[in-house]
């Protein structure tokens, strides 16, 4: 059974919601949920256990995407793509210590953030054996029996990604 990669998109400006949805939509990519703050995007993460969050630094109010980041991948470890015009050092800092797979400024061109999830989903999975293995793997592991890789799949085609479970 495959299914699209899902995304949950953490942004608190619905004009950004709706470029990100429409254009990752278009690339193949599946958006599970938006939320534009903390308890939202908690409540999304548990109910929707989304493959990828993208996650703006600067939400309104208390906490901020940093925080609510944290939060995320303590619920599932996930990659984190964080979106911002904060650029100071210190909001950098902060964020880095969330181990990210990317930083993006805004405004972000839309090309360039697909081009930056098909990046960390590759990097961040080939790291990660517990869940997308490469057709390498797998194919080294039905050869030689090998215990412990991983059960799926990361395919892309031209208007879809899909993760399939393999056994």
């Amino acid at each position: 059974m495959s299914r699209p990669i899902r995304i949950l998109i953490v942004e608190d400006r619905p004009t950004t919601v709706m470029a990100i949805r429409e254009s990752l939509e278009q690339t193949g990519y599946m958006i599970c949920g938006d939320a534009a703050d903390y308890e939202s995007a908690i409540a999304l993460m548990k109910r929707e256990s989304p493959d990828l969050a993208l996650v703006d630094i600067g939400l309104k109010g208390q906490p901020d995407g940093i925080v609510t980041a944290q939060e995320l991948i303590r619920i599932k470890p996930i990659p984190l793509l964080y979106l911002t015009i904060h650029t100071d050092d210190a909001t950098y800092n902060r964020a880095r210590q969330t181990n990210p797979a990317a930083f993006l400024h805004k405004p972000f061109r839309v090309r360039e953030l697909a081009m930056q999830i098909d990046l960390v989903m590759h990097n961040y999975y080939q790291g990660h054996s517990s869940d997308f293995a490469s057709i390498a793997e797998i194919n080294e592991s039905h050869q030689t029996g090998l215990p412990g890789t991983s059960d799926y799949l990361y395919l892309s085609d031209h208007t879809s990604k899909f993760r399939i479970h393999i056994s």
